[in-house]
């Protein structure tokens, strides 16, 4: 009943959709469970960086829809948007064959304007959400693992609401901002083992 948490494609090591034969360690899960392995160091450093960038003129808008008395509902063609996204990440030994470490960092920005349903108002949304995440790795034993994952998708959207008038096509005097908060912090704290060896 709580809310998800986006992870990068580029944090996750693996993917697994399971819709039946899971494990235990699910829990009282129903009709399936959603798997995802996040990525660790190596004795190998390595880093990366990468940009995406998304504008406004090479993205395609939903067609508009209309209510039984022909009225619009949506209008999705009117409006704009465009999203830039960075991204880096290192990881290593801390100590050879024992301490490793992953870290990546996610910036995303993006800018959007559109019209609301029923065509009465239009948004202006300007929305941070940078995702930032870190794995160490303590291989104790050949027996023994303990992992340490934190990630953080806090993300805020600030937006500016506007009267609209879909017959002139022109927006009118703004009606407020509001800022919209979503995601937070996750801690995971994992151990794997073989505590009785002979047992």
């Amino acid at each position: 009943g709580t809310d998800y948490t986006r992870v990068p494609f580029d944090f996750q090591q693996d993917f697994q959709v399971q819709v039946g034969g899971y494990g235990a360690q699910y829990g009282r899960s129903l009709g399936g469970i959603t798997s995802v392995t996040t990525k660790s160091g190596g004795n190998d450093f390595q880093s990366g960086v990468s940009i995406i960038t998304t504008p406004d003129r090479l993205s395609r808008n939903d067609p508009r829809t209309y209510q039984s008395n022909g009225s619009i509902y949506s209008a999705p063609d009117i409006g704009k948007s465009r999203q830039l996204e960075y991204e880096a990440f290192a990881s290593g030994a801390l100590i050879k064959n024992r301490l490793f470490f992953y870290a990546l960092y996610n910036g995303r920005s993006k800018n959007s304007e559109f019209v609301g349903t029923y065509a009465t108002s239009y948004y202006r949304d300007v929305t941070r959400n940078p995702f930032w995440g870190g794995k160490v790795d303590w291989q104790i034993n050949n027996s023994h693992l303990l992992e340490f994952t934190v990630t953080s998708d806090e993300r805020t959207t600030s937006r500016t609401t506007f009267a609209y008038d879909l017959t002139k096509l022109q927006v009118g005097a703004s009606r407020g901002v509001t800022d919209i908060q979503r995601g937070g912090r996750v801690y995971v704290l994992r151990y794997s083992g073989n505590l009785w060896e002979n047992f």
